[in-house]
């Protein structure tokens, strides 16, 4: 048993490994991909490569291009006017997780002239009065409806200048002809006329303006990683309370503490999820993107909650039970052994309570041994905290 266990170990390790190499591999490969592609546009653009960024000139304009890889997600392509805006502003097509998101007050009204622009799209800025200045213009709106042609496509601007981001379905030759120069020109062209020199930017070509990658655009990675980290704790809390309550605290009755525990947990769910509601609207309002991490975060917490308080009360029935031990006498109706990627045992025991409904435990393969069909059973149990019957002690063979 423990050389299959020990085995099944080391297979597993070794999955891994070989997984987190894999994805190693492919980062670097499509790392290599994209500089290689880079480096052939800079020929053509009459540009130079510095720090993985193709830099160039298009009709006065400096401007650059990189490609992001976030994470598990598809590759981004950044190209960018470099130069401090004086204004943080992000902007996309609006979806339905905006709209929910604007009337639970998470997003920001900007009032401008254009309410159609509005209306269509998603703006962040932590400046709102002076985001809905820069919009007061209508050729800046309508630049940025020019420059926003999918849903996929994201207009930043920053104290790093203004860029566009959007994805690659892959790194095929297919998807990476769209890239060819005319197309980078006259994406860079649109950039220059919604924030260029003469609208206030500054662009400097001397430096590479520091690009922030993939989801950093429009949401704080370290924000996001506190909802999934309480999330986390959440799960595996329920899990060692289930664990706990499997092995040393075993209900007689299990369907019957299952339906306890589930009125237990309707409240302290609803109030839990009141709670936390509260304190994500206000932990997330004033971050780009915050609405859609607010959403996501608060349609998990109500089902990890009801399963952290349904295990919980499991839990505690027998953590806490402060009452005496009970000694009963059964008889043993079967054994059984359960093999799947490991090997349990079971004993079928007629109950001290109703001889027709009989109890299954799991038992160690010791104790297992020690008993044949029909023999007698003592074992010890107690009341429960919350008046679940739970077993104290293994059986033992009657004298």
């Amino acid at each position: 048993m423990e050389n299959q266990s020990l085995a099944m170990f080391g297979i597993l390790t070794m999955a891994a490994f070989g997984g987190v190499i894999l994805v190693v591999a492919i980062y670097r490969r499509q790392q290599k991909q994209g500089m290689n592609i880079l480096q052939n546009l800079a020929m053509v653009l009459d540009g130079r490569m510095e720090r993985k960024c193709l830099l160039a000139m298009h009709e006065g304009v400096p401007y650059q291009v990189q490609f992001v890889k976030p994470g598990r997600g598809p590759v981004l392509v950044v190209i960018s006017i470099p130069g401090d805006t004086g204004l943080f502003f992000a902007c996309r097509k609006r979806n339905i997780l905006d709209t929910i998101g604007q009337k639970l007050g998470l997003v920001p009204r900007i009032e401008i002239p254009d309410a159609d622009f509005a209306r269509d799209h998603y703006i962040f800025s932590r400046d709102p009065h002076k985001a809905a200045q820069f919009l007061m213009n209508m050729h800046t709106t309508h630049g940025i409806r020019k420059i926003l042609e999918t849903r996929q496509e994201m207009l930043r601007m920053d104290a790093n200048g203004i860029s566009l981001v959007f994805p690659l379905e892959s790194m095929s030759e297919k998807h990476l002809k769209m890239l060819s120069p005319p197309f980078i020109r006259e994406k860079v062209s649109r950039l220059a006329g919604i924030a260029g020199p003469e609208r206030g930017l500054q662009a400097k070509i001397s430096s590479v303006a520091n690009i922030v990658p993939a989801s950093g655009l429009f949401f704080d990675r370290k924000q996001s990683m506190i909802p999934v980290l309480l999330i986390t704790i959440f799960v595996l809390a329920t899990l060692i309370f289930m664990i706990l309550t499997q092995e040393k605290y075993l209900p007689t009755n299990g369907v019957a503490l299952v339906a306890g525990s589930f009125h237990f947990a309707i409240l302290p769910t609803i109030a839990g999820t009141v709670l936390l509601f509260v304190l994500a609207r206000l932990y997330f309002r004033k971050a780009p993107e915050g609405h859609r991490l607010f959403l996501l975060s608060i349609c998990m917490v109500p089902v990890v909650l009801f399963l952290l308080f349904t295990s919980f009360f499991m839990w505690t029935n027998g953590a806490l039970d402060a009452g005496s031990p009970a000694v009963h006498t059964a008889r043993v109706l079967e054994k059984t052994i359960h093999r799947s990627k490991s090997i349990t045992y079971r004993l079928r025991l007629t109950s001290w309570d109703n001889d027709e409904i009989p109890i299954s435990i799991r038992v160690p393969k010791t104790v297992f041994d020690l008993f044949e069909q029909g023999d007698r059973a003592v074992l010890s149990t107690k009341p429960g905290r919350w008046g679940y019957e739970w077993i104290a002690s293994p059986p033992e063979p009657a004298n």
